[in-house]
């Protein structure tokens, strides 16, 4: 058939030509003999044309292609143009098909990264976060998860319209002076809801100085959560923030001020610590007093796989399984303050949870021995001790797959119990 039609085309073209020659011919010859002529071969030529209209529509192609290319030449380049529409309309189709695709594979690593932040594993968030970043390097909801996974491992850097910058300032040595009173930052730390800030107070004037009011103090964390003054120590005496400070004139003298932010998220760095003072001058007027330090970095212990960290105690959930009828979790608790002992109490209150029920803890082993839930434990600075704590009395419960370990203690006699919040995932639970 497509010989045929090839023929066919041949033909046409090769009549064609041989017209156009002869009308052309006889035009030159007999242009002299008649006007009547002429206008014959005008009309003549115009039939011409439109016959090749019509031929040129029926191919697809427009005349002037015709007359300019030839016959074979101008319908290649229709194919031409054909198969380049087609394969425009295919990339159109593919492109669509992979944005769906991509936009189904970002929506499936932030599902992956928010369930591991959600169980504080925030290396692997970080990870699942980094991929969807690649999909779609400008989300700003990328950018705010990557910045809770950088918190949760303790970085300082932060995102900041898609790129990675460090905007806090070290701590370190970092002064502010008021009327020859010079208070000095030297390091601001956290541990879980408290950050612990240690200063240096200089008092350059002529005048011996009782500080005062030193409890309205305040911090605010890079999530805009307020914190306020519970304790300071001062050599190797804590008190509540509520105490004075005495400092004698052309004296200096450190101490600790201790935090708590009722925001239980991870931060890694403070807005702002406000330090509020008044003066107290004997024989003058009080004088008050806001020392401000605005764009903090704060400093941290390398959080380990498991555990979870308060005011510098450390516990760490080592495995969860079942003993005797009664569900057991080994734990470790240390405590990495060097300056303070530590007493955990109101443990009565820790739970187990499975998919189906919570269960309240009734003993704990330590050394070897059974102990009630109500048992304070005391462990001195820079010590660890490791309990086992058993939960459900009833030696028949059908215990399900455990999902969650809520340890709560009172430490420090803080006004709020410390919570520990473990996700029980394959690594730590046993048959």
């Amino acid at each position: 058939m497509k010989k045929k039609i090839g023929a066919l085309l041949g033909l046409i073209g090769f009549v064609v030509t041989v017209v156009s020659i002869y009308i052309t011919y006889e035009s030159i010859v007999k242009a002299r003999e008649s006007d009547s002529y002429a206008q014959e071969v005008s009309e003549t030529n115009k039939h011409l044309s439109a016959k090749i209209d019509e031929f040129a529509n029926t191919l697809g192609v427009s005349a002037e292609d015709i007359l300019k290319q030839g016959i074979q030449q101008a319908l290649d380049d229709r194919d031409k143009a054909k198969i380049k529409e087609e394969g425009d309309k295919y990339e159109s189709v593919i492109e669509a098909e992979h944005r769906e695709r991509a936009n189904k594979k970002y929506d499936n690593l932030i599902a992956n990264a928010t369930n591991q932040l959600n169980k504080q594993q925030y290396n692997a968030a970080f990870g699942f976060l980094t991929l969807a970043q690649a999909y779609k390097p400008e989300s700003q909801e990328v950018e705010e998860l990557l910045n809770k996974s950088l918190a949760g491992m303790g970085s300082t850097a932060k995102y900041v319209d898609g790129e990675l910058s460090i905007s806090a300032e070290i701590a370190e040595e970092r002064l502010v002076e008021k009327d020859g009173v010079i208070l000095v930052l030297k390091d601001a730390r956290r541990s879980g809801n408290e950050i612990v800030c240690s200063f240096e107070i200089r008092n350059t004037t002529a005048n011996d100085i009782q500080i005062d009011d030193l409890e309205y103090s305040t911090v605010i964390d890079s999530e805009g959560n307020l914190g306020h003054i519970k304790k300071i120590r001062i050599s190797d005496n804590e008190t509540y923030g509520s105490s004075e400070i005495s400092l004698p004139h052309n004296r200096k003298r450190s101490f600790i001020a201790r935090f708590i932010l009722a925001d239980k998220s991870p931060v890694f760095a403070l807005q702002e610590i406000k330090m509020n003072f008044e003066f107290e001058i004997k024989g003058q007027k009080n004088y008050s007093y806001k020392y401000i330090y605005s764009d903090v970095a704060l400093g941290h212990h390398d959080k380990k796989a498991n555990s979870i960290e308060h005011a510098n105690i450390e516990i760490t959930l080592e495995k969860v399984y079942i003993d005797g009828g009664q569900a057991a979790c080994t734990i470790w608790i240390k405590n990495r303050d060097e300056l303070r002992d530590v007493v955990l109490d109101d443990l009565e209150y820790t739970k187990l949870f499975d998919s189906e029920n919570s269960f309240k803890l009734e003993r704990m082993i330590i050394n070897g021995k059974k102990w009630y839930a109500s048992t304070e434990l005391d462990i001195p600075a820079n010590r660890k001790r490791k309990v086992t704590m058993l939960f459900g009395k009833d030696t028949n419960i059908n215990f399900g797959k455990f999902t969650e370990l809520l340890i709560s203690a009172d430490m420090f006699n803080y006004n709020d119990n410390f919570v520990y919040k473990f996700p029980i995932n394959s690594q730590v639970a046993q048959k």
